[in-house]
């Protein structure tokens, strides 16, 4: 790598130069019913190049060709000196030199791991009442250069594992897929240490066969902690993304109830969405996005804090060499309330607990939430399953959030995508949320 660090920095001064290598080496296991889908392995290095010129023209190119990174310099130069986007900054930065390398190192062979998700798929499949299934599970390693002219050299290792077991069943004569989720920065323990609950759940949901319908209206909701994180995630999290704002919101105004505190804490160890500097360079450290209902902060890159004269917020980041980094979440934090899950349940007489996710998006104005599960509440009681609902609204519904429980939640198994970078790993943490009037609507899937 020491070529190309004095290239950079040896490049014509009236440039900034940034310099950005990824080294991956990645599995994937893929299972649809008794059919084996995709078992494979790959590994790869590529990278990009970011120049900045004096009048703060841009320019960016990827690579996966090694032999002449001056050429791409050049070609990044070229585009940065025609370039008519909005301008960058150009202010000097502090030369910063850091590199940090992974304690935990996989001790699960990839036969082995295989092996497994065949096995968990096969009690799966078995499970009477179960129409088909569908598992998927990816890791990836990766090795993160980073290097700019201002003598900068950041070098990170990461490791990453998302895994999905989803049963298919058949409701009222529709199959519908109920997805478990599960992450780790960890190694392939995770999986072994969930398996039994990955069959707990899935048999309590069999077990809770009798599905009703029930008309579409506003009702009162009660959401668990995974469903919780995505809706506050969906809700308010990509609103305050820097390079997408909407003008609904102000600093220093309030958006939500008093009871409403929200973080990004990128520089927590150990989860999905962690790490020691952002893929600008940027040093990680906690955003306060909302304090007690009021609008704190929003989320930077160096671009975006440029154009709006605040400071980076670490937010910058890509799924790979082949993107720039834009601005993107890391681990959210709601935190968590004073209220245990049963003092609140007890309190609704007519509503719906959802439980678990199938998706959920945003279109900056309204959101979505599929849950995964839904049952009635009446007098306090969780009933009877309901089928193919969905939850929508704005960010009206944020102000109508009463309560929240003492209990919260780290959910690993979540990615998040936005633009054209897909699954990017992040983690959410949530306690459980009671919405006082939320819109429930009946998908037909």
């Amino acid at each position: 790598m020491f070529d190309y660090i004095k290239k950079i920095k040896n490049w014509n001064k009236n440039y900034i130069i940034e310099l950005f290598i990824e080294e991956y080496k990645s599995s994937r296991i893929r299972i649809r019913g008794k059919n084996i889908e995709d078992i494979s392995k790959s590994d790869g290095v590529g990278g990009h190049i970011r120049v900045t010129n004096k009048n703060g023209g841009y320019g960016f190119i990827s690579f996966n060709d090694f032999r002449d990174i001056g050429y791409y310099i050049q070609s990044a130069i070229d585009i940065a000196d025609v370039s008519m986007t909005s301008k960058r900054s150009i202010t000097p930065r502090e030369a910063i030199k850091f590199e940090s390398v992974l304690k935990v190192k996989e001790s699960y062979p990839f036969e082995y791991k295989a092996h497994k998700i065949k096995e968990i798929n096969d009690r799966i499949f078995r499970m009477a009442g179960i129409d088909t299934t569908v598992i998927s599970y990816g890791e990836k390693f990766k090795k993160v250069y980073y290097y700019n002219s201002f003598g900068s050299e950041i070098i990170q290792e990461k490791n990453d594992l998302i895994a999905s077991f989803t049963p298919v069943i058949r409701d009222n004569g529709n199959a519908n897929v109920y997805p478990f989720y599960y992450g780790s920065t960890g190694d392939f323990s995770i999986i072994n240490k969930s398996e039994e609950t990955i069959y707990r759940n899935i048999e309590n949901l069999l077990s809770n066969n009798d599905v009703n319908l029930i008309d579409e209206g506003h009702y009162a909701v009660l959401m668990d902690q995974e469903i919780a994180g995505l809706f506050m995630h969906e809700i308010i999290g990509h609103l305050v993304e820097a390079d997408q704002l909407s003008d609904k919101l102000h600093l220093n105004t309030h958006i939500a109830s008093n009871i409403i505190t929200i973080e990004d804490r990128p520089d927590l160890k150990g989860l999905r969405g962690s790490y020691e500097f952002d893929d600008e360079g940027t040093k990680s450290h906690g955003t306060k996005i909302i304090t007690d209902g009021i609008l704190t902060n929003f989320l930077h890159s160096r671009d975006t804090a440029y154009k709006n004269n605040k400071v980076s917020t670490a937010n910058a980041r890509t799924v790979g060499y082949r993107f720039k980094p834009i601005v993107r979440m890391s681990n959210l934090f709601i935190k968590k309330g004073l209220s245990s899950f049963n003092d609140i349940l007890q309190g609704i007489d007519n509503g719906i607990y959802v439980v678990g996710s199938r998706g959920a998006s945003t279109n900056l104005d309204k959101f979505i939430l599929r849950p995964r599960e839904a049952y009635l509440i009446k007098n306090g009681t969780i009933r009877n399953r309901l089928c193919n609902i969905y939850l929508t609204g704005d960010l009206e519904t944020f102000n109508k959030i009463e309560k929240l429980s003492c209990e919260e939640y780290i959910n690993q198994g979540v990615s998040c995508s936005k633009q054209d970078q897909r699954n990017l790993p992040i983690s959410i943490s949530s306690p459980h949320i009671f919405i006082s009037s939320c819109f429930v609507g009946r998908s037909i899937y």
